[in-house]
């Protein structure tokens, strides 16, 4: 490397990685020497936890068969934090509820603009008496059992539609890999020159890395999907109260109707009931898998699902690209 770039700080860096859902771009991320520290720690809490329970719930008969429990307590505790930690679930998880956020809070005109197109799809499925009878009458694992019937299949579409061909990704010139890079990250013209330099295109990925960032490309397509759900079962919830009564609810599901919240206002009584929440939820699901499908054909829909995701993708393996130079 040229004596007068400046080096970017590497924590910043390997920082930046983790907390945008990429840990396995940060070199060792998953080594033992890493992950032991934590399996260790997951081990003893849940060794002396067990321990407590067994002394304060009297335990099993004779100190053999205590042993043995603590022991496969211990064991299980080890083998499950090695797992979570090695496999990144945890920065996952928060660059997934992170990005979740974002989605509310930003949207987008061209992720907002689909919400009518699907309300036209399923406005009339919410006022069908065979969705009420059906979906407004189930209660407790059934009704689970079907949202997650659609919201698996839904997430299956996506990874099946998120190989992005990351080998043909490539940096025009470092003026362009410049702009690709977060603004929190401070990175000096050389260093960015030298990346240039050295990987004018993403090098290959491991992986552990490839899956990594089509694992992060997936949470943020499924939970764009998730948002466009969500505002489709808000409208419902609304619109239920608004057009369908309790005597409504009770006709078309053949059962009295379960209130929970009503309002007397202008001589007209709202009211709120379970049924509209069953309804209303299986109507975002549905809705959710109905935009993942209908964006692999349709082009205002796939912007509006994958933008986001693939600009992120793109930007990672930009800092990716300026930390392996660094790391050189």
């Amino acid at each position: 490397m040229p004596s007068h770039a400046e080096p970017a700080d590497a924590e910043a860096i390997e920082r930046w990685l983790t907390t945008h859902g990429v840990p396995s771009f940060v070199a060792g991320y998953a080594s033992p020497r890493k992950v032991a520290p934590w399996a260790a720690a997951g081990a003893i809490a849940a060794g002396l936890l067990a321990t407590v329970a067994l002394a304060v719930g009297g335990g099993l008969t004779g100190w053999l068969p205590n042993t043995v429990a603590v022991l496969v307590v211990v064991v299980g505790a080890a083998v499950i934090s090695w797992a979570v930690v090695a496999s990144a679930i945890i920065p996952l998880a928060i660059f997934a509820v992170r990005w979740f956020a974002q989605t509310v809070l930003r949207g987008g005109t061209s992720m907002l603009s689909v919400v009518p197109l699907l309300l036209v799809a399923v406005a009339f499925l919410f006022l069908g008496t065979e969705t009420w009878q059906t979906i407004g009458r189930l209660h407790g694992l059934p009704l689970v059992l079907a949202a997650l019937l659609f919201g698996g299949l839904g997430v299956w579409f996506v990874t099946l539609q998120i190989r992005p061909d990351l080998d043909g990704l490539a940096f025009a010139s470092p003026d362009e890999l410049g702009e690709a890079l977060p603004q929190e990250l401070r990175v000096s013209p050389e260093l960015v020159g030298w990346s240039w330099s050295q990987h004018p295109a993403p090098a290959e990925l491991g992986r552990a890395e490839r899956w990594n960032l089509q694992a992060v490309t997936a949470l943020a397509q499924v939970t764009v999907a998730s948002v466009v759900g969500l505002a489709i079962f808000t409208f419902f919830m609304v619109f239920g109260t608004l057009v369908v009564d309790t005597a409504t609810v009770t006709s078309w599901t053949t059962e009295k109707a379960q209130i929970w919240w009503h309002a007397r206002l202008a001589g007209h009584t709202y009211a709120l009931t379970s049924e509209h929440a069953r309804v209303s939820a299986f109507l975002g699901v549905f809705s959710a898998f109905y935009f993942v499908v209908s964006a692999s054909t349709n082009g205002p829909m796939r912007a509006s699902l994958t933008e986001g995701a693939r600009r992120h993708a793109y930007t990672c393996l930009a800092v990716r690209a300026v930390y392996r130079a660094q790391q050189a």
